[in-house]
């Protein structure tokens, strides 16, 4: 057991974010239908602060938003857009914390309850260092909409920041993971800070000063409060979708003779109906799970071997070469035969 990354069709990634690029280019007259084109979701989707979007709705929400716009930059206006506030709970203790150190390493450390798309992490924080190094990592491969999300929490962070700075940036550079955009020339100008693309990670080196400073909003019993309650969500967030991976690696690991709900829940010593009600937490139900993950298979086989249908049904667990037909048309909207031309 143990994944690096999460799986792109577990519901996991919460609307607050996308609550507010939804509201703002609403306002700006863009239509909702266009925004939610392919998602099956309705406005009142982002309203719900329960509901989890998978990342290929998440993927796919953005791709609309820069179709709609045609912004190729439109992340690091977004990110100007995510103030403190829009970090609920997290943005309080945050805000509580003793000096810009502690408001840093509360933000990496329970930043996944908003963002569960990035992996964040705090080095080279010694005093002498020339700079602190925040690193963002991926926890879902970005694809194509790579740039979009990281030119968006770097705008985001800098504005959060400068809100404890007395206005002033604490980025000092930024070392894009990906490369370098269309046309960035004509960005870069509106850019505070000198920004290098093609790095392994994406990297903002923090001026050190700030992480001395104490900051005016600091309460050491808000602070204990909050990150106390921030623990216990994530400790039940860590746990949800460590019941996922876990459900998806069993599968993964069986061929054909798949385990039913009730094999699944044995082999992760809780009951059939704690099993669903976990599940459901995310959206999600064993069965959209075991499809998930034998329509993958099947496009990968079909795509990259010479198996023969019968012998990919077979191997999903299909004794009936038209069930597997039928059950491949409902997870791609085409039959195998279509899918592999």
């Amino acid at each position: 057991m143990g994944k690096t990354y999460l799986n792109a069709k577990d519901s996991v990634i919460p609307t607050h974010f996308q609550r507010v690029l939804f509201r703002e280019l609403v306002n700006k007259g863009i239509s909702p239908a266009l925004l939610l084109e392919g998602l099956a979701l309705q406005e009142d989707h982002f309203l719900d602060d329960e509901f989890r979007l998978t990342f290929d709705q998440h993927r796919q929400f953005i791709k609309n938003a820069l179709n709609v716009t045609g912004d190729p930059h439109l992340g690091w206006r977004f990110g100007q857009h995510i103030n403190i506030t829009a970090l609920g709970l997290l943005g309080y203790a945050i805000m509580a914390s003793e000096n810009g150190a502690a408001a840093v390493k509360t933000l990496t450390r329970f930043f996944k309850l908003r963002a569960p798309s990035y992996d964040l992490r705090l080095l080279n924080v010694a005093q002498d260092a020339e700079s602190a190094v925040l690193q963002i990592a991926e926890t879902f491969d970005f694809g194509e909409v790579r740039y979009f999300m990281l030119s968006c929490i770097v705008s985001a962070f800098d504005h959060v920041f400068m809100s404890f700075n007395q206005g002033a940036s604490v980025i000092e550079r930024v070392e894009f993971g990906c490369e370098e955009p269309i046309e960035w020339y004509q960005e870069s100008a509106t850019v505070k800070y000198p920004v290098v693309f093609g790095g392994q990670t994406t990297k903002l080196f923090l001026d050190v000063s700030f992480l001395t400073r104490p900051l005016a909003t600091a309460d050491p019993d808000t602070e204990k409060t909050t990150t106390q309650i921030c623990q216990k969500m994530l400790s039940r967030v860590e746990d949800q979708n460590g019941i996922i991976r876990e459900i998806n690696e069993l599968i993964l690991s069986c061929s054909g003779n798949y385990p039913s709900l009730t094999d699944a829940a044995n082999y992760l010593c809780i009951s059939p109906r704690t099993l669903r009600r976990e599940l459901q937490k995310s959206n999600t139900t064993y069965q959209q799970m075991l499809d998930n993950t034998r329509s993958t298979i099947a496009k990968e086989l079909l795509l990259n071997t010479t198996k023969t249908t019968s012998e990919i049904g077979y191997e999903l667990g299909f004794k009936d070469t038209s069930n597997f037909n039928r059950a491949f048309k409902k997870w791609t909207g085409v039959s195998p035969g279509q899918f592999r031309k």
